[in-house]
């Protein structure tokens, strides 16, 4: 039925004759006991060698078992070895990082994590995936990389690199409208359509409010009073911009 074996730390396997023979027996006793792969040119030895090339899981090697009693009287049968990798590779992750928000976010900026394994880990045995979570304060957002190194054998090890997305620049309104004095026989203007831009948020909202203030009556039998005109607009990190335009109302 063959039997199975399993790579060591080192990345090979070797087995002896005994490990193969089941109940070989003479009449007057075993001399000689050889083992040998017949995948292989190697001749028969005491011991065979299996590497991580031979180590997916499911090959039947071929293996032969030669046996030979004290009158020189030799037989042999054959057998086969099904090789594993049951050791999980070893992973370290490239060290936290803060970034600002407009910064570069990629591994070639932040690094790329390094493993090691008894079998050979090929740079594309190493993949990273991203979750993106809320942080706190002005750390807006936190990247959560999972980093994982997948041997051939299938075998799995994973870490984790945060990345912290700090934003510390508040958002610029489009106009910064003076403040203006005007008769109370003019017109008040309309107020002006302000947007706003962000190093980092896209999405912004103008808030608008408007107040009078300041009403008393005027010299000509009308009244002063003020009005002020606040514009507010938040990033998705807390960072606020405010301006303030009042509009003096003066009856003379």
């Amino acid at each position: 039925n063959g039997i199975s074996v399993s790579l060591q730390s080192g990345g090979i396997v070797t087995i002896g004759s005994g490990q193969v023979n089941q109940n070989s027996f003479d009449n007057c006793g075993i001399d000689l006991m050889l083992v040998q792969r017949l995948d292989t040119i190697l001749p028969p030895a005491a011991t065979i060698t299996f590497d991580c090339d031979d180590a997916d899981g499911s090959t039947q090697h071929p293996v032969k078992l030669f046996v030979r009693d004290f009158a020189g009287n030799e037989a042999s049968c054959l057998t086969y070895v099904v090789v594993q990798d049951n050791v999980a590779p070893s992973i370290s992750c490239p060290s936290n990082k803060t970034v600002k928000c407009d910064g570069d976010t990629t591994p070639a900026a932040n690094g790329t994590a390094t493993a090691t394994d008894n079998c050979p880990v090929l740079p594309s045995d190493i993949t990273h995936s991203d979750a993106i979570v809320a942080g706190p304060g002005q750390t807006c957002q936190i990247i959560n990389r999972t980093w994982t190194v997948k041997d051939g054998a299938g075998n799995m090890t994973t870490c984790l690199q945060t990345i912290a997305l700090l934003d510390t620049v508040k958002p610029v309104l489009s106009v910064y409208p003076p403040d203006i004095t005007i008769s109370c026989s003019d017109p008040v203007p309309n107020p002006q359509n302000v947007t706003a831009t962000d190093n980092c948020d896209q999405m912004l909202t103008v808030l608008f409010d408007q107040d009078t203030i300041n009403v008393a009556p005027g010299v000509c039998g009308k009244y002063n009073y003020t009005i002020v005109r606040t514009r507010t607009v938040s990033d998705d990190c807390g960072n606020t911009e405010m301006d303030t335009r009042s509009i003096t109302v003066v009856d003379m």
